[in-house]
């Protein structure tokens, strides 16, 4: 009898323990959208692609794809990397090395009125982004 009543108390407070936040879902295809001063113009058919349920992101810098795995955190914390991209030659002018290494120095991320905001470790804006149709 005691030994059920252990196993029933035990159950129970295993079933009560704390349970992080949810992210919000980065599931989803985003497209670079270029604003002001940001320190990469991106080709506007850049594009980065979550895969949650994998940890990879997927995406194409306008010359080149890629692939990398990502961490998220309940605090926004975003990390991507190491990046893996084909090695087409870019015309000149494209942003290509700009566009990964933005994706590299992420460190968080925002969701703003239906954008994704990739924010550096001092908090600067490096990439915005909005849904992809």
């Amino acid at each position: 009898m005691h030994r059920t009543l252990l196993l029933a108390a035990l159950s129970l407070a295993c079933a009560h323990r704390a349970v992080a936040p949810p992210v919000p879902s980065l599931e989803h295809a985003w497209t670079v959208v270029p604003v002001g001063d940001m320190p990469v113009a991106p080709s506007p058919s850049a594009t980065l692609e979550f895969h949650v349920s994998g940890g990879t992101a997927t995406g194409f810098t306008g010359c080149n794809r890629f692939r990398a795995p990502f961490a998220v955190d309940e605090l926004h914390g975003l990390k991507l990397g190491p990046i893996l991209t084909t090695r087409r030659g870019c015309p000149p002018g494209m942003t290509d090395r700009a566009f990964l290494a933005a994706l590299e120095q992420t460190t968080h991320y925002r969701l703003d009125d239906g954008a994704l905001i990739l924010l550096g470790a001092a908090g600067e804006e490096l990439l915005r982004m909005r849904r992809a149709d």
